[in-house]
């Protein structure tokens, strides 16, 4: 039951609707057999809001586009079941940044390539799960 309810709260900030119920199992003696028990019911918040967090990851990006040419990399953990990637990406294009995002669905070997087509096309932030770009990527454009 704590590993579910952990990582809901590790969820919550980046992602705080549609999650549902949370469920946990334990052991009843009684019936001698695991049991599922309703750990919590997250209540949703509003999708149109931009919470705290992000409202100080778009002051963060600001302000290393401000400083300079430099182009900034954007990690992102939850990119599959509840992908938060698109979210940012909205988010960031609405205050006027340039954005995308690398999935996974780019073979690692066309990757530099995707990144260097993006330079071309003037994108100035990029957003993927920190396992995709993990290894052997050169990165030096995006010094922030």
């Amino acid at each position: 039951m704590v590993s579910v309810g952990l990582n809901a709260l590790l969820l919550y900030p980046d992602h705080p609707w549609n999650i549902g119920d949370l469920y946990g199992y334990d052991y009843a003696p009684e019936t001698q057999r695991r049991e599922r028990l309703l750990i919590a019911q997250p209540e949703d918040l509003d999708q149109e809001f931009v919470y705290a967090k992000e409202r100080r990851l778009i002051e963060i990006v600001k302000a290393e586009l401000q400083n300079g040419p430099s182009l900034c990399h954007v990690y992102a953990v939850y990119t599959r079941k509840r992908d938060v990637t698109r979210r940012l990406e909205s988010i960031l294009a609405r205050e006027g940044i340039h954005v995308a995002v690398l999935t996974s669905d780019v073979p690692p070997e066309k990757r530099e390539g995707w990144f260097a087509q993006r330079l071309r096309e003037g994108v100035q932030v990029t957003i993927s799960h920190p396992k995709i770009i993990e290894t052997g990527m050169d990165l030096l454009s995006h010094p922030a």
